[in-house]
């Protein structure tokens, strides 16, 4: 996006020259001092106090506006103070605290007994088995001395190991309840702890798309005339307004805020996308040549300079004129949306509007409120405009909107998202049959006299991680057509998919071989158990080792100083460069996917391999400061994920609740051969299947109130400048002309 503004800027004590940062995003030469300027502006930290931001109204970055000066954090930080990151990153590092939680109520109530009893009571599994006995060998070591396997023919142990099971299941199906009136509670928290746009804002959709130059207008006219007739002011805006007007002198008095502060019209913008993509391929065109140049020139040369702004090389003046021109095809294009004359053909029926007051916003969304069943059986809002009713909904954070997508009709996404699930489901068939053969390979070669292929079998574990990591790959671009209006629904989709695709691969397929394959061969040599305890240790070591080596971070390092050695010779532009010197983008899609995958695994394998809780909880906790680490040090967050990413992943980890009774029941019959199954497994599939169709969520909405917190009376004009995005900035149809406003009012209020 191309536009040219001034911002002067305070960094290190001492104030750069105003053509130092001039952004031009095209620029050749890049200028590395505002690249570095952005590294500090996108890092993650806490910005300086109010007060002292009242001192550095200038510190902001050129490209992005955000605040160059920040705090950093410690590690140990509470992650309830991570909130200005967006609600969904505190809820995350709960979600895995909760998740940790999980296992340790699940090993403390059945795993422990499990483990102790297989270990010291367990007879089933022997050494030194003599070979002719291979119906039913159960060889004793390590791996299946501590499995079920060993007590599988004590019936006593076996069944009261089950009553155990069926207590774990109430106490998790409890404390998931629990968790979901803690995910409400931080956020609230972060709410009451953080002002952000979404606060004062609303979404505003099925808007008549005639004469959409007029519509701002129009449709502040309807909101006003709504908010006198129906929404009061709130008697502490009334006192706060009326302590302003005791303040002011008299002569001077005081102006009461429009209590609609502004309204965003959102446009769809695919044709800007076709005129970037025009303007991107003459930026390369100048990059190649500048690049063939520099093999015989150095930048200084007069042949690649300037006179009267044109180049003396013809060659590189014809590209600039090209590039220029598609500059202005792109300012045109949006100038559009500025001139009220216009058709804006491209409006799309939704707009943002942001309220002066908060309390206004929360009366207007609380009088207006509708569901989606109920819209669908005629349920409508009480806000109209050219006799077409105007849905209502809270508006999600700048940041976490798809302006690219808001064009995409309800029949495209429902279509496009179909078809994600198909293409998802022939990318999960195809890994897991790569998978089952490799499994049934692995059997081959155990049963071979080869010490070396033996060794080779025990690789498989690794192979399944490594094809789990391709798998969440090629669903994250998958995903990128589904036309998700906002990033946290994109991420939830990928969360999910990836998540139980890597549980599919990980516990199920494997499960399969071996029930199919190797007519149940659990606790052999080479059987199941050995396998899955083979891929709990790896799942423990590999992710995390992943993590703390984080390869990408310093391939991005060895780019920066690679970029920086050519100095003037950098043929990047000054947004290529930017993005460079940013830190990798952190978006917890993967992160979730990972640790669901681990949950359900643990639940599917937790009743015949209890060693692997203990490793699942080692592998939480490793991850869970890793993590933090991470995103502290060494990543930067462009879009506010909501709190609804934690409540639906709570969602999915609710399938363990039935997958951990079915497993208890499968186990026990199989070791038991049907004869002599515990009417406790039989009741716990039931209770399984009866918790996974209740609404957990809304059961939890009704019967546990969390109280708000009171709101803190301010106008949104008081702390936009203290905001690092808001809607006008955000939407690439109007951030240009924001952004250039904004600073102003910067100037102005100075």
């Amino acid at each position: 996006m191309s536009y040219d503004f001034l911002l002067r800027t305070i960094m290190a004590g001492q104030q750069i020259k105003d053509e130092l940062v001039t952004f031009d995003p095209d620029c050749i030469p890049p200028n590395f001092e505002m690249a570095r300027l952005h590294q500090k502006a996108s890092a993650v930290g806490k910005n300086s106090a109010e007060e002292e931001i009242v001192n550095m109204q200038e510190a902001r970055c050129p490209c992005c506006l955000k605040w160059t000066e920040k705090t950093p954090l410690s590690v140990k930080v509470s992650p309830l103070k991570l909130s200005f990151l967006g609600t969904g990153v505190p809820l995350f590092f709960d979600f895995i605290k909760q998740c940790i939680t999980i296992l340790i109520i699940m090993f403390c109530t059945s795993g422990d007994y499990n483990l102790i009893t297989n270990i010291a009571f367990g007879t089933s599994c022997q050494k030194d088995l003599d070979d002719t006995n291979t119906s039913d060998n159960c060889d004793l070591n390590y791996i299946t001395q501590s499995s079920l396997a060993n007590k599988r023919l004590d019936s006593s142990l076996m069944n009261l190991q089950q009553m155990l099971n069926l207590v774990s299941i109430f106490i998790i199906i409890i404390l998931l309840q629990y968790i979901r009136i803690q995910q409400r509670t931080i956020l609230r928290d972060c709410d009451f702890h953080t002002t952000t746009p979404s606060d004062f804002g609303v979404k505003l959709s099925h808007i008549p798309v005639e004469n959409a130059g007029q519509i701002k207008d129009r449709l502040s006219k309807v909101l006003n005339e709504f908010l006198e007739k129906n929404v009061p002011y709130d008697p502490k805006v009334l006192k706060y307004m009326e302590s302003k007007m005791k303040r002011r002198n008299v002569k001077k008095g005081y102006k009461i805020p429009p209590r609609i502060h502004s309204i965003t019209l959102c446009y769809d913008i695919s044709k800007y996308e076709q005129l970037n993509a025009k303007k991107e391929s003459f930026v390369k065109e100048k990059q190649k040549y500048l690049e063939k140049m520099y093999e015989n020139y150095s930048p200084e040369d007069g042949l690649l300079q300037k006179v009267d702004g044109v180049y003396v090389d013809n060659e590189l003046n014809e590209i600039e004129k090209n590039l220029e021109a598609a500059r202005q095809q792109v300012k045109l294009y949006f100038d559009q949306f500025l001139d009220s004359n216009s058709e804006q053909k491209e409006f799309v029926g939704i707009a943002f509007v942001t309220f002066q007051w908060e309390s206004d916003q929360e009366a207007f969304i609380n009088l207006n409120r509708t569901t989606v069943w109920g819209r669908y059986f005629g349920e409508q809002t009480k806000i109209f405009l050219d006799d077409q009713n105007i849905v209502v909904d809270e508006a999600p954070e700048p940041n976490d909107i798809s302006w690219q997508n808001l064009h995409i009709g309800n029949n495209k996404k429902i279509f496009n998202r179909i078809l994600s699930v198909i293409l998802i489901g022939i990318q999960l068939c195809f890994t897991s049959w790569a998978i089952f053969n490799i499994s049934k390979l692995q059997q081959e070669l155990l049963e071979k006299e080869n010490l070396l292929l033996k060794k080779l079998a025990s690789l498989a574990s690794v192979i399944i991680i490594f094809i789990n990591y391709l798998l969440s790959y090629s669903i994250k671009k998958i995903a990128a057509f589904q036309g998700f209006s906002t990033n946290t629904g994109h991420h939830i989709s990928i969360a999910t998919s990836a998540g139980i695709a890597q549980f599919v691969n990980s516990a199920l397929v494997t499960w399969l071989v071996f029930t199919l394959l190797f007519d149940e061969n659990y606790y052999k040599d080479g059987g199941l158990i050995y396998n899955q305890t083979y891929v709990f240790i790896s799942n423990m070591i590999i992710p995390a080792v992943t993590a703390i080596l984080d390869p990408f971070y310093w391939l991005k390092v060895y780019q920066r100083y690679s970029e920086e050695q050519k100095g003037k010779y950098s043929v990047c532009t000054q947004e290529q460069l930017n993005k460079l010197f940013e830190n990798n983008e952190e978006t917890l899609s993967d992160r979730y996917a990972g640790i669901i995958k681990t949950m359900l695994m643990t639940s599917f394998y937790a009743s015949i391999i209890p060693l692997g809780i203990l490793f699942s909880i080692g592998a939480l906790t490793l991850l869970y400061w890793v993590y933090k680490y991470q995103f502290l040090r060494r990543r930067t967050f462009k879009q506010s994920l909501s709190f609804n990413l934690s409540i639906e992943m709570t969602e999915v980890l609710e399938y363990m609740i039935p997958i951990y009774c079915f497993s208890n029941f499968w186990f026990q019959y199989t070791f038991t051969k049907g004869k002599d199954v515990s009417s406790f497994a039989i009741i716990g599939v039931v209770v399984g299947i009866v918790n996974a169709v209740l609404p957990c969520y809304e059961l939890n909405q009704a019967l546990f109130i969390i109280e708000d917190y009171e709101q803190v009376t301010r106008p949104y004009k008081k702390i936009e400048k203290s905001l690092d995005s808001d809607y006008s900035r955000n939407n690439p149809a109007t951030q240009d002309q924001a952004k250039e406003k904004f600073i102003q009012s910067m100037r102005v209020n100075k």
